[in-house]
């Protein structure tokens, strides 16, 4: 009974012993400025001190995901005294180490978002290949030429095998980054009037006026583009300002019916059909008029107002309507299939007053037409257009 009593008294005194050992250290800690923490060793190297030991763990996955390098079996996480200042964060433990290895070198690489493009010895080297890049989608009028993503240059450690050269982090680009370019245009641009018919009942018909002559505008215009690599993803007119207003062409045709018998000093084409035969010398004798083609019975019409003075068979002619305008012209209409007008009948410009035929010296169907002033032949196509 007395040696259990013994050794209960003797166990009570080493748990005594050690909690007051306990606080003894942790008060010596406290006074000295340290702290308790989980130390991590690689290699027998000090990395770093955290909070707990899980914390320290992730270094070691950290490394592996990020640089490819399995250090789990070299870790060491110790719990012990130190440094009360600050705990050491899982990035900075990861540099750390970095710096210690010989598999790593100090260099600068260039991350678009949160991934690392490419890496390079030298700062100088890392910006001259992004500006290099972005160089190749500069154009005229470029207002901004940058990566879709967030492009940083970080100093940092990274593996040997990364670091590339130049033109090695061209390619890299090339398959990897996204640039986007904008650009903004502005020109001055002719703005085309359009062309107003206004019907005007003063006016005879085929008469034409131009009451307001058309004014070109002008506008001062922004454009802008934007591309994606050099290609085009959108447009738009970003701005117009008018610079000079445009005015429309006002013209006005007539619907007033000429009167009969009254001239109006131009002529219309007589008939529809196809010139055939000008005016001018033919056959060893002089041709008076013009030949039109067209079907037999096609609708001859008054070239301008006037007087029927001839309306029958005339030699050579066959059935003939002559008109007498009144102003020292007068108009002849030969080889008729039919006749609609008589002597003495006042017609109008455009008043129908015979049918095509082949009367008289004719090979086939057509208008012998002529225009004479003060008897004198002219050359019809001086008057009408046939071609």
């Amino acid at each position: 009974m007395k040696l259990k009593n013994i050794k209960s008294a003797l166990n009570k005194r080493i748990i005594t012993l050690v909690m007051t050992t306990a606080i003894a250290l942790l008060t010596v800690a406290t006074v000295s400025g340290y702290n308790f923490g989980y130390n991590l060793y690689v290699e027998g190297r000090y990395i770093g001190s955290f909070t707990s030991e899980k914390e320290a763990g992730l270094v070691a996955a950290t490394i592996k995901e990020k640089d490819g390098i399995d250090i789990s079996s070299t870790a060491n996480i110790e719990f012990g005294i130190m440094d009360d200042e600050r705990f050491t964060s899982v990035s900075e433990a990861c540099d750390n180490f970095r710096k210690q290895d010989e598999r790593f070198i100090e260099a600068y690489s260039l991350y678009l978002n949160d991934e690392r493009i490419f890496s390079s010895f030298w700062l100088e080297d890392a910006t001259n290949v992004k500006n290099g890049y972005l160089s190749r989608f500069n154009e005229e009028g470029a207002v901004s030429v940058d990566f879709t993503k967030k492009c940083v240059i970080a100093k940092e450690y990274v593996t040997r095998d990364l670091i590339v050269s130049g033109d090695e982090a061209m390619g890299i680009l090339e398959k990897e980054a996204e640039v986007k370019t904008v650009i903004k245009l502005s020109y001055y641009e002719a703005v085309p009037y359009d062309t107003v018919e206004m019907e005007d009942e003063n006016l005879y018909v085929d008469e034409i006026l131009v009451d307001c002559e058309g004014v070109t505008g002008e506008k001062y215009v922004e454009h802008t583009t934007e591309k994606i690599n050099g290609e085009t993803v959108s447009e738009s007119i970003t701005g117009e300002t008018v610079v000079t207003e445009v005015k429309s062409r006002v013209i006005k045709k007539g619907t007033k019916p000429y009167p009969e018998g009254i001239a109006t000093g131009t002529f219309k084409n007589p008939a529809e059909g196809v010139l055939t035969s000008p005016f001018g010398p033919r056959w060893g004798r002089m041709h008076k008029g013009i030949d039109i083609a067209a079907p037999s019975g096609t609708p001859m019409y008054a070239s301008d107002g006037g007087v029927v003075i001839y309306s029958g068979w005339m030699s050579g002619y066959g059935y003939l309507v002559q008109i007498d305008h009144k102003n020292g012209y007068t108009t002849y209409y030969a080889h008729c299939s039919q006749l609609h007008v008589n002597v003495g009948d006042e017609v109008a410009k455009g008043e129908l007053i015979a049918d095509m035929g082949s009367t008289g010296n004719s090979t086939g169907p057509h208008l012998h037409f002529e225009v004479r002033l003060d008897n004198v032949p002219q050359n019809p196509e001086n008057y009408v257009k046939y071609r």
